[in-house]
């Protein structure tokens, strides 16, 4: 059965500094999230073992740093990161960034940080 799915409090996290996430959608072989990411805010480097993801930007522009690689993605823009590669994003703007993290399996457990 189709199931309406909205952005509240109820699937809502926090990450980071200030980040906001909803899950869409969240089990073990799909993981599909919506985040907001407030000016100048980043991630902390990391990868998955096992998970690959798709980043798809809605609003704004970001920033990622794939394998010591800088990127500029924008608006309607997407990027794709293999299982293993390590990578964090960053809104380097003054405007908030939103956009869609689709993971494949699961990212959870599976993220292993990267020490500054």
């Amino acid at each position: 059965m189709a199931k309406k799915i909205t952005c509240n409090t109820d699937n809502k996290f926090l990450w980071g500094d200030d980040c906001v996430g909803w899950y869409l959608l969240n089990n073990p072989e799909l993981l599909i999230v919506k985040e907001v990411m407030p000016a100048h805010t980043k991630e902390i480097k990391h990868y998955h073992r096992q998970a690959q993801q798709l980043f798809y930007i809605i609003e704004g522009s970001a920033t990622f740093n794939v394998e010591d690689e800088i990127l500029y993605i924008s608006s309607s823009e997407s990027l794709f990161i293999k299982s293993g590669e390590k990578h964090q994003i960053l809104n380097e703007t003054e405007n908030d960034l939103v956009f869609l993290v689709i993971a494949f399996p699961s990212t959870a457990n599976d993220r292993v940080d990267i020490a500054a």
